[in-house]
């Protein structure tokens, strides 16, 4: 799972990864790496996830983004703007 927005003007993006069942599995960020975040493959495949995404910097909500995932090496790229 990868997720993205824009930098700038977005510069302090959270993004939380929850599971079908409404459980954090992931929080990641702020980071370094303009915004962008890669779960590896550290979630299972054939779930679906949720992804919440936050910028700190400006206090912006995005709209949750549903998705399930493909077993690795593949991968769903979430973009956030």
């Amino acid at each position: 799972l990868r997720t993205t927005a824009p930098y700038p003007p977005y510069a302090q993006m959270v993004y939380t990864v929850k599971d079908q069942f409404g459980n954090i599995v992931i929080q990641s960020g702020p980071n370094l790496q303009g915004n962008n975040y890669d779960s590896g493959c550290m979630l299972f495949c054939g779930m679906q996830y949720t992804v919440e995404a936050v910028d700190l910097a400006t206090n912006t909500v995005f709209t949750p983004q549903t998705v399930t995932l493909p077993c690795c090496p593949q991968a769903v790229s979430l973009y956030f703007q």
